[in-house]
Parts: C-alpha cells; sequence; structure tokens
C-alpha cells in the first residue's frame, strides 16, 4: 500500500512570486484609486460648505449637523481618505513582518492619478530580494530582484507567512 506524500512542486518560484504580488499591486492599486477618488469627492464637498452650497438634497446627514461640524467631519474623512491612499500598498501583516517596505508617491502632469513606486524588500539567509512596483496611469508593474536560491527560499516563507495567517483569522 501506498502512503501519500504532502508535498507540492512549484517549477519555478519566481514565476509564483511574480503572480502573487502582482494580484497584490493590482488590488492596492484599485483600493488606493478608490481612495483618491474618496478624497476628491470629500474635497469637493468641503469647497461647496466653504461656499455656503445648500446640500441637504444631496447628503440629507446635513440637515442635523451645524457647518462647523459639517466642515470638520469632512476635513478629517479628507485626512482618512489620503491616508488610505498610501496605506493600500501595505502587506497583510503576517506577510509584511518578512519585509521592509517603500512607498513613494508623485504627481504627474499627464495622469489623474498619482504615481508609486513601492519597494518590499527582503532579507533571506540566502540573499536579498526586492520586489518592486511601479504605476503610471492605469498600467502596474512588478519586478523581482534577487539569486535565484533566495527567491525560492522567500517564496516558501511567504506561503508559510500566507498560511499562518489563515489559520490564525
Amino acid at each position: 500500500m501506498n502512503t501519500p506524500q504532502a508535498t507540492t512542486s512549484v517549477s519555478k518560484p519566481r514565476d509564483a512570486l511574480q503572480k502573487l504580488f502582482e494580484n497584490w499591486a493590482n488590488t492596492s492599486f484599485d483600493k488606493g484609486v478608490d481612495s483618491f477618488n474618496e478624497h476628491g469627492f470629500y474635497e469637493h464637498v468641503l469647497a461647496k460648505l466653504d461656499a455656503k452650497v445648500d446640500l441637504t438634497n444631496d447628503l440629507p446627514e446635513l440637515k442635523n449637523l451645524k457647518p462647523s461640524v459639517a466642515k470638520a467631519t469632512v476635513k478629517r474623512l479628507i485626512k482618512e481618505a489620503a491616508a488610505s491612499v498610501e496605506t493600500a500598498w501595505e502587506l497583510k501583516p503576517t506577510v509584511a513582518r518578512l519585509f521592509r517596505t517603500t512607498i513613494r508617491s508623485n504627481s504627474d502632469e499627464l495622469s489623474l492619478l498619482p504615481c508609486f513606486d513601492v519597494e518590499y524588500k527582503a532579507d533571506t539567509a540566502l540573499g536579498v530580494v526586492a520586489v518592486g512596483v511601479k504605476t503610471w496611469r492605469r498600467n502596474v508593474t512588478v519586478t523581482i530582484v534577487g539569486a535565484e536560491a533566495a527567491v525560492d527560499l522567500l517564496h516558501g516563507q511567504v506561503v508559510m507567512a500566507g498560511m499562518r495567517g489563515h489559520l490564525n483569522a
């Protein structure tokens, strides 16, 4: 009688890691765009409130608020939306502990959306692996730089961290 072995083999850990980060990057990009749009919406609402435009038809919640409270609330929502544009690029805590993350953004006059340059850098026992994510307009590019052995080790660590996170959720 044969006993089953609970092993799996990924032919190319670099490709698997690439695909995983592409999925994460696209999800982060979508979340960032949503937050960016929310920020713009709240900026528009604040401008209307400053101009003393009656928004109660569009936002019935404002009927019960003093103008100063409404403005303070909208300003808080603007700050939260701006912060969530950046935090959209953070990894899940179980995986994030493997990486040092650097998030940079800038505006390009040719794009309505901010451009992001995100680097996830992991120090493994077999070397450093850097995963770069760059956006321009709606294009998202992911690159992985590092020795094959280090990428293979990191891939295993990411899989295990993901499993731990799934079991603890």
